[in-house]
């Protein structure tokens, strides 16, 4: 079950920033927890829900994520040469810390 906008503090996850226009100030942040909970934001903004999915798999010592974000959930216009953005993955560890 998707969980939206869950609070993610001790929990195993997948953090996603995505900077579209690569000012370094504004972000994109998806969270995907181990446990199939997940936050989005823009810019530390819990309300903006974008369309987006994903599915979390648990193995024996690991978990998997996979996740598709629309391009119309980013931006309105189309994909064009030349263009760059600013992306930062990283996970979040209980045990470990920040781990990017």
């Amino acid at each position: 079950e998707f969980l939206r906008d869950k609070m993610l503090p001790f929990m195993d996850r997948v953090v996603i920033r995505l900077d579209m226009d690569r000012d370094y100030t504004t972000a994109y942040q998806f969270e995907i927890g181990a446990d199939g909970s997940a936050l989005d934001s823009c810019w530390n903004d819990n309300s903006w829900n974008p369309a987006w999915f994903f599915k979390v798999k648990e193995l024996e010592n690991s978990w998997n994520a996979e996740i598709a974000i629309p391009w119309s959930s980013l931006v309105g216009s189309p994909i064009t040469n030349g263009k760059s953005w600013a992306v930062n993955v990283g996970r979040i560890s209980p045990v470990h810390g920040f781990v990017f």
